[in-house]
C-alpha cells in the first residue's frame, strides 16, 4: 500500500534530518577530516526503536549505556587525537553526541511525541557551557568527565534541577541550549 511506503519513507526521512543535525562545526571538530560520512553511519546503527517503550529514568539510563558503549568504540577511532579521548570512557564526547541525536530526534520531529516524559528521562547535552554554568558540579570541561559516576553524578544534578521550581539556581538552565550545538 503506498501510505505505507510513504510513512516509511517520513521515518527514515526524519532519521536522516536528525542525524544531519549533527553535522554543526562543532561536532565535527571533535572529529578527523573526512570522517562526516562516517559519523552519520554510525548513528544509524543505533537501535531507535526500543526508545518508544521507554517510559522512566532507569530505564532510560538503562538504554543509555548499553547504546553508549558501542557507538563509542566506533567514535572513538575517528576522534582528534588532540582530545585525548580513552576507550574506556565513553562519557564525555560520545555521550554528548548520542545525548544530542536523541534529543533532536525526540523534540524536533513527529517521531516521538510524549514531550514531557522525554524532558524527564533525557539527559542534558553536556557541554562545556552547560558545565560552566554551574560551578558546584566543579567540572568546567566536557573532557574533564572522569567516566560513568562522574557523568550519572551530573545527571542527577540535572534532574533534581528540573524538579524544583524555577530558582536562582536552576535559572541558568532557562538560557541554555537543550539539544543544538554551534
Amino acid at each position: 500500500m503506498l501510505q505505507t511506503e510513504l510513512l516509511n519513507k517520513l521515518i527514515e526521512d526524519s532519521y536522516e534530518f536528525a542525524r544531519n543535525q549533527l553535522l554543526t562545526p562543532s561536532n565535527l571538530g571533535l572529529l578527523k577530516s573526512g570522517s562526516k560520512k562516517l559519523l552519520v553511519g554510525y548513528l544509524e546503527q543505533i537501535n531507535l526503536n526500543e526508545l518508544v517503550n521507554i517510559s522512566t529514568r532507569d530505564e532510560y539510563d538503562d538504554w543509555f549505556d548499553n547504546t553508549l558503549l558501542p557507538i563509542h568504540m566506533d567514535l572513538f577511532n575517528i576522534y582528534q587525537k588532540s582530545l585525548n579521548v580513552t576507550q574506556d570512557n565513553p562519557y564525555t564526547y560520545s555521550a554528548r553526541i548520542l545525548t544530542q541525536y536523541i534529543k533532536t530526534l525526540c523534540f524536533r520531529t513527529w517521531l516521538y511525541d510524549d514531550y514531557e516524559i522525554y524532558l524527564d528521562i533525557l539527559h542534558p547535552m553536556l557541554t562545556n557551557n552547560f558545565l560552566e554554568s554551574f560551578p558546584e558540579l566543579q567540572i568546567k570541561k566536557v573532557k574533564e568527565i572522569s567516566g560513568r559516576s562522574e557523568y550519572y553524578n551530573v545527571i542527577e544534578f540535572y534532574r533534581d534541577m528540573i524538579e524544583q521550581d524555577k530558582n536562582d539556581k536552576n535559572e541558568a538552565l532557562i538560557g541554555l541550549e537543550m539539544c543544538k550545538d554551534f
